[in-house]
């Protein structure tokens, strides 16, 4: 009998045990008494004895556990394993206290779970020992081990084990007490997707309809949150095949049960069982046959009920996206956009490009990066005076050929135009009977490089050649405005970027909170509209860009007449009661505004050009021009709603800007933060671009800060391709020509033959410091052109290098810096 008083017993059990685990075949009766000895310790009915038993345990040394685990391990008998078992059982339970977190983590560190695996594989094949007490104890270890092991798994995986988990759970299917750990098993072994594919074939399905039909009320009750995890899993990749033996086997009726709401008022207390049902309506809806289950099961008004009853906490907003992604995705027919066509209102005309293999044939051998596109911008600017009409060949392919490096001469020929500061390597090319016998220049018949392109001044950007240091800002990027070439006609400069609001001196920007009650609603409305698939007839037009792109006059919207008046315009009243839009500017982009209300407006963005997607960046201007009745602080809503992304920066606390003409001309204060209730949530209007998928909408509402104001309203703080050319200009007039060496050349021209420039900024060459000597680093930016922050880095970058810090100027003396700032000009110009 064990004596509950005496705490050294246990100690003594476990230093005899520790030198046994060396040779347990030839001492397998001692260890059998001593591991029943330690069992009835740590598992006494005694609750002091009991208690004192798992303390000495969890102060003891780790070794304590490791030579139970390593004996357990090595032995084969059945009445040693089973007590075993039970002392680790006793250590990991869940009313252990403090014992279990440190227990169950030294178990993971001696991967453990292999062992526990292999002895129930073992038992399986074998039937060693007592199968029906050591198997409840390994399941049992097991289901606690699957929470804590995040290789658990991939252990799974590696031992070949998901059909024996499979066996067990069917053999046991009525065995509430075996069950309840081996589903704490499958919610952890099911993330991995080849277990899962084992399971699907093996009939898992099946075995779980089963144990649904079979323990109905427990599962609901303690086990509903398991189950829904497991169908989640289950279902994440699931076919068309495995999706119709899920709808088969009622598993999707047994998640939209969950919404019932005499059901769910039961158990409102775990926002995670609904967010794990909707996890599977979402995965199921990815497929035909689940979309269709989803329609003929009448379940969306139940759906849309939930979603006016859940509750107002903040846990349940990722269930609310989800739910309003189910609703949408299984709607009979999404609403399209409100447009004549989802193919972007601005039209390029690119000429015929196709390239047949006789072309390729040609200029075999030739690095058809330069000269193919050589040929390309020829064609292009001979036509840029044609109508727009685009032609669509059936594929375009530009083949590089095997030898595509040039050698040394043919580089420095093409390029040494750009790298005219190391003049000792490439003056010995630049006489112009050199050039012409090149085999490259024989190739294009078109001279490339000559002296007249190396010099410096000449060889700048053209843009740039009118300039003078004594004009103002606003002349200075009007001029160089004036002869951008865009793809649409702009019909004015837009005011921030024409009198150049530095916002350098701004204070840190804080993040926006958003108002968890404001999102619901707004969602709860949009779900409503879904459902009821209502659109308003007495929605307004207010700006239609297709409509003013057909009725422009060329004649009339001359580059050369576009300016900015907004000063002269500002208190202008009329009697109309909404608001009037232009984005027919540099980097302006919307396409159409719609009044769906007193204060409310649903915006559509234009999509890239001769494409039907990408829709990110806006930037327009509510105008005053013809518009009365803006009060101050009265709240406008904005909302754009056909947004592509899933996700936002707007659900992260950032905020659109907003620029204020009267608040500028009064206060000098530019650029701001501005918006209130932002929201970015899935709306109802079918995307095109996606087989079933639809738009998001980005919401904000904004109180104008004056009467009969103009403002300018954006994604993020602009940075237009007339602004990079007039910060060239300022860069190249701002720095010591004595000491340094700024050059803004034109690397090559875009399809709407706009220059792209590329800086050079390195110190003029001394005998002490050689230009050739000097390593060339090169940086590009603004590949994405809605991504402005990339082009206010890099011009900072630039700020820099043209500064007169001594690190600054230790940079220049060490490298010669080639710079393009403004990789895609033409999305940047024309605002995609």
């Amino acid at each position: 009998m064990v004596i509950s008083g005496d705490d050294h017993v246990l100690d003594v059990l476990l230093d005899r045990l520790a030198p046994l685990t060396a040779h347990t075949t030839e001492n397998l009766e001692k260890i059998r008494r001593i591991a029943h000895k330690i069992n009835g310790r740590v598992n006494n009915s005694d609750k002091n004895v009991k208690a004192k038993s798992l303390n000495i345990l969890r102060k003891t040394r780790s070794e304590r556990m490791v030579d139970i685990v390593k004996l357990f391990e090595k032995t084969r008998d059945k009445s040693t394993c089973t007590n075993l078992a039970a002392v680790i059982h006793a250590c990991i339970a869940p009313k252990s206290g403090q014992t279990r977190k440190a227990f169950l983590k030294q178990l993971v560190e001696l991967e453990a779970t292999k062992i526990f695996i292999k002895s129930i594989m073992d038992l399986q094949s074998k039937s060693v020992g007592s199968p029906d007490v050591l198997l409840n104890e390994l399941v049992f270890i097991l289901g606690q081990l699957s929470q804590k092991d995040n290789k658990f798994s991939k252990h799974a995986e590696m031992l070949n084990s998901a059909k024996m988990f499979h066996q067990n759970l069917k053999n046991n299917i009525k065995n509430i007490k075996f069950i309840s750990p081996l589903l704490k098993c499958f919610r952890t072994i099911t993330k991995n997707e080849t277990i899962v594919g084992v399971l699907l074939k093996d009939s898992f399905l099946l075995t779980l309809e089963k144990l649904l039909r079979e323990n109905h009320k427990y599962l609901i009750k303690n086990k509903q949150y398991v189950i829904l995890v497991i169908l989640a899993n289950i279902t994440k990749k699931v076919t068309e095949e495995n999706c119709d033996r899920v709808i088969r086997a009622g598993l999707m009726q047994y998640a939209l049960d969950v919404f019932n709401f005499k059901l769910y008022t039961a158990n409102k207390a775990h926002p995670k069982i609904f967010s794990s049902a909707l996890d599977v309506l979402v995965h199921i809806s990815n497929t035909n046959n689940g979309r269709t289950a989803l329609r003929k099961s009448n379940k969306f008004n139940v759906l849309y009920q939930f979603s006016v009853r859940c509750p107002e906490d903040q846990v349940y907003n990722s269930t609310m996206s989800k739910l309003c992604t189910v609703i949408n995705i299984c709607q009979e027919k999404l609403l399209l956009l409100p447009l004549s066509s989802t193919q972007s209102a601005l039209n390029f005309g690119l000429g015929d490009i196709n390239l047949n293999n006789n072309d390729s044939d040609k200029y075999a051998g030739c690095d058809s990066d330069d000269s193919d596109l050589d040929d390309i911008e020829i064609a292009v600017v001979q036509n840029l005076m044609e109508p727009l009409i685009i032609k669509k060949p059936e594929s375009v392919k530009f083949e590089i050929p095997f030898n595509y490096w040039k050698d040394r001469d043919d580089l420095i020929l093409t390029y040494g135009r750009l790298f005219a500061e190391f003049n000792n390597e490439t003056q010995k090319y630049n006489s112009a009977n050199k050039l012409k016998s090149s085999k490259y220049l024989n190739r294009i018949n078109t001279p490339l490089l000559t002296d007249h392109h190396l010099n410096t001044d000449k060889n700048e950007i053209g843009l740039m050649a009118n300039l003078r240091i004594c004009q103002t800002h606003k002349a200075a990027y009007l001029s160089i405005a004036k002869r951008v070439n865009s793809v649409s006609p702009f019909v004015k400069v837009a005011y921030p970027d024409w009198i150049g609001f530095n916002s350098e001196d701004q204070p840190l920007e804080s993040l926006y909170n958003s108002d968890v009650h404001v999102s619901r609603n707004k969602l709860l409305s949009c779900l409503e509209r879904s459902v009821s698939k209502r659109r308003d007839s007495g929605d307004m037009i207010v700006y239609d860009l297709d409509y003013l792109l057909e009725s422009v006059n060329d004649a009339c919207n001359s580059p050369q007449q576009i300016s900015n008046y907004d000063e002269r315009n500002l208190g202008v009243k009329s009697g109309f009661d909404y608001l009037n839009f232009e984005s027919r500017f540099e980097c302006g982009n919307l396409r159409k505004a719609i009044k769906i209300g007193s204060n409310e407006y649903d915006l559509i963005l234009n999509t890239d050009v001769n494409s039907t997607s990408h829709s990110q960046w806006f930037y327009f201007q509510v105008r005053f021009y013809i518009v009365s009745n803006m009060e101050a602080l009265k709240p406008y809503v904005f909302n754009i709603v056909n947004m592509e992304k899933h996700s936002s920066q707007y659900k992260s606390g950032m905020q659109p800007i907003i620029f204020s003409v009267k608040n500028y001309t009064e206060s000098k204060k530019g650029w701001t933060r501005t918006g209130m209730d932002i929201c970015y949530y899935r709306n109802c209007y079918k995307n095109c671009n996606k087989t079933h998928g639809s738009y998001m909408t980005a919401t904000f509402s904004i109180q104008f800060p004056y009467d009969q104001d103009i403002c300018y309203i954006a994604y993020v703080y602009p940075y237009t391709y007339s602004k990079l050319l007039y910060k060239c200009f300022r860069w190249k007039t701002s720095v010591d020509p004595a000491t340094t060496l700024f050059r803004a050349n034109c690397l090559c021209r875009s399809l709407n033959n706009n220059e792209v420039p590329i800086i050079t900024i390195t110190s003029v060459e001394t005998n002490e410091k050689k230009i050739k000597d000097r390593n060339i680093i090169y940086l590009t930016s603004r590949v994405h052109p809605g991504e402005t922050s990339s082009s206010w880095v890099i011009d900072g970058v630039i700020d820099y290098l043209c500064g007169n810090t001594l690190t600054a100027k230790k940079a220049r003396d060490t490298y010669v810096f080639k710079i393009v700032p403004m990789l895609n000009i033409e999305g940047v110009i024309n605002g995609w």
